[in-house]
């Protein structure tokens, strides 16, 4: 016989020899699992055999497979508790599984082991598994389990116990542990449960005596479902005896009843007297809608939790249909109430107040027989009160300002800028649904990024449902301003020829800032322009005002460059930026220049805003002119 043949056969003995064990199979097919002596023994055996051969068949030994559990070897745990089974495994093949279970002895193969796992993953090292206690019966355990490798079984099996004890349920009653009823009030009984298993249930009972047994309870339930932590049950003590009882009950779970008795008693008596309820007013008088109204009444005998309901009626009739609710909730006492009753939105006409206490499912009627009448309200007005005047650079902060009477709750005011008088859809809004109050009111417009031009103030107040508008018939006018960029720059005495003081000194410079425009923007329209000369606010070199371009007499107070020749820039020299600067000591030196100042004016009627850099900058340095032909940074800073 060859050394393969008498390994294959050696193996074959091992596997019946481990299959005659009689232990329990771990899966289906599976091998019963030896003694970790046997197996270490045969596979001595296996390895003996292997060396002892010298053909050249025989590659290398196998490796035997070792496991062995290390916990836990004690401790005390609660069902349903985690526990960790751990493990040490070596020479572990590839495809190998461990299985887990519990024992109640330290033997195997006697049929009262409890397979928790027979697929887990095996490895060479270390390994764990939880152990999802609950369930699991109160009793003393021992934690087993084996290495599935190459179809052998390497077995492990503790011989330390563990225990697992089952949780004690508990159940308290806790109120109500005193108090006075009326019969036919519902009363809360609360509890608290813990350690609550799954399918419990609270039985909760009432009796005259404080101790079990004594045959006077009187059972509320048997079959509430019972969880962890707080719980209730609402009793209607509809027909109980008046009386001192005792508030009782038990949890039931797992065949076993957790019983709780209230030590001292609550009281129970007789129902009070029918409930009474009588409206006293308003039995006349004259209300306009929006007018707030009292509502009075009396009551008697009222039982905790009844409510009040009100309304009005078109006639002195219950049940015709024609009642409008006011409230149905107001809760109720015994003695003098009263609700405010708002009166917004009622129609005008003669109504009837009315309403009932509903107690105990039953309503105890009202219904005053003399009326009330209800006025319409008077209109709401809205009117734009200003500014109806005035002439404001772009940036600056305007204020509308408006009045409103008769405004109801909720209404809003609505505020724009337009062109003409009309509404037209040309508005542009500046506040949109701004709280409305009676009386005089107002707002802020920073008229930051507004078109230079002539505008009328309009808007409306939106109440009830409907707009009531207003429209300013005079207008303001927002202006564009240039501003003199000279904040270090010292003020200095000024020739006749830095101050204007005729149009004929414009001229010469309208007519060639119209010329360059031209050329630069492909014949805008500019032939309407009118140019003046005015004394602006301090800083402002010009401001446009729809077609029309205001220039500071002094330049505001720096002077101007007039040039006497504006068809060129010979008194200036050109930088890389694109500007042109001054030459030193020349006539435009240290002055603001004319034609450069009226050209920004000009884009201003074209339509072009103020920009950061160039032609359009809202501020001019001294000296400085900007480029005189159509030229790339012209396009750019000056149509651009």
């Amino acid at each position: 016989m060859s050394i393969r043949s008498r390994l294959s056969s050696c193996a074959r003995c091992i596997l019946n020899n481990v299959g005659r064990r009689g232990l329990p199979a771990v899966a289906s097919g599976a091998l019963g699992c030896s003694s970790g002596r046997s197996l270490r023994f045969e596979a001595l055996e296996h390895r003996q055999l292997l060396s002892a051969s010298a053909g050249s068949n025989v590659v290398a030994a196998m490796a035997t497979p070792t496991f062995n559990i290390t916990s836990p070897t004690s401790g005390s745990y609660t069902a349903g508790q985690a526990i960790p089974i751990q493990w040490n495994a070596s020479q572990v093949p590839a495809s190998s599984t461990i299985a887990l279970c519990y024992d109640t002895d330290a033997v195997w193969g006697n049929g009262n082991e409890t397979w928790l796992t027979v697929s887990q993953t095996a490895y060479s090292g270390a390994g764990a598994y939880t152990w999802n206690t609950t369930g699991v019966a109160s009793g003393t355990y021992y934690v087993a389990g084996y290495l599935y490798a190459n179809g052998s079984a390497i077995c492990s099996h503790l011989t330390t116990p563990i225990t697992v004890q089952q949780s004690t349920p508990s159940f308290t009653v806790t109120s109500p542990a005193s108090g006075t009823f009326s019969a036919g009030q519902t009363v809360a009984i609360q509890w608290n449960a813990a350690n609550v298993p799954a399918g419990s249930t609270i039985a909760l009972c009432y009796s005259t005596a404080n101790t079990w047994g004594q045959g006077t309870d009187h059972w509320l339930t048997l079959t509430q479902p019972a969880t962890n932590g707080a719980g209730s049950y609402n009793w209607d003590t509809t027909g109980v005896t008046p009386g001192a009882y005792y508030l009782a009950g038990y949890l039931y779970s797992n065949g076993t009843a957790t019983f709780s008795h209230g030590l001292e008693p609550i009281a129970i008596q007789t129902a009070p007297s029918t409930p009474t309820f009588t409206l006293l007013s308003p039995t006349s008088g004259t209300f306009v809608a929006g007018q707030t109204e009292q509502i009075t009444w009396n009551a008697g005998n009222v039982p905790v939790g009844a409510t009040i309901a009100l309304c009005y009626d078109t006639d002195p009739v219950w049940g015709s249909g024609t009642e409008t609710w006011i409230t149905v909730s107001q809760t109720a006492n015994n003695g003098y109430g009263s609700y405010d009753w708002n009166t917004s939105g009622v129609p005008a006409g003669q109504y009837y107040v009315a309403g009932y206490l509903y107690s105990n499912g039953t309503p105890t009627l009202s219904h005053l027989t003399q009326s009330v009448t209800v006025q319409p309200a008077p209109a709401a007005t809205f009117a734009m009160n200003g500014p109806t005047a005035g002439v404001y650079t772009v940036g600056q902060t305007v204020s509308p300002i408006w009045t409103a009477s008769n405004v109801p709750a909720g209404s809003t005011v609505s505020v724009c800028y337009d062109p003409d008088t009309v509404w037209n859809g040309n508005e542009t809004w500046i506040a949109v649904d701004k709280a409305a109050i009676n009386g005089s009111d107002s707002l802020s417009w920073n008229t930051t990024g507004v078109t230079p031009g002539t505008y009328y103030l309009a808007g409306y107040l939106y109440a009830g449902g409907r707009a009531t508008v207003s429209h300013l018939t005079r207008p303001i006018m927002v202006a564009a301003a240039l501003n003199v960029d000279a904040a270090s720059a010292a003020l200095a005495p000024l020739s006749v020829d830095q101050v204007l003081n005729s149009n004929s000194q414009l001229a010469p410079i309208v007519a060639e800032a119209i010329r360059r425009w031209s050329a630069a923007s492909g014949g805008q329209d500019l032939a309407n322009v009118s140019v003046k000369i005015a004394d602006l606010p301090d800083g402002m070199l010009a401001e446009t005002i729809g077609r029309t371009v205001l220039v500071d007499r002094d330049a505001a107070g720096y002077g101007w460059f007039v040039d006497s020749t504006p068809q060129d820039d010979a008194e200036f020299n050109a930088l890389a930026t694109g500007q042109l600067v001054a030459q030193s000591k020349s006539a435009a030196d240290g002055r603001a220049d004319l034609l450069t100042t009226v050209m920004h004016e000009m884009g201003h009627v074209l339509g072009y805003s103020d920009v950061g850099d160039g032609l359009m900058s809202g501020a001019l340095p001294l000296s400085v002119r900007w480029p005189s032909v159509a030229d790339g940074v012209f396009a750019k800073y000056g149509v651009g």
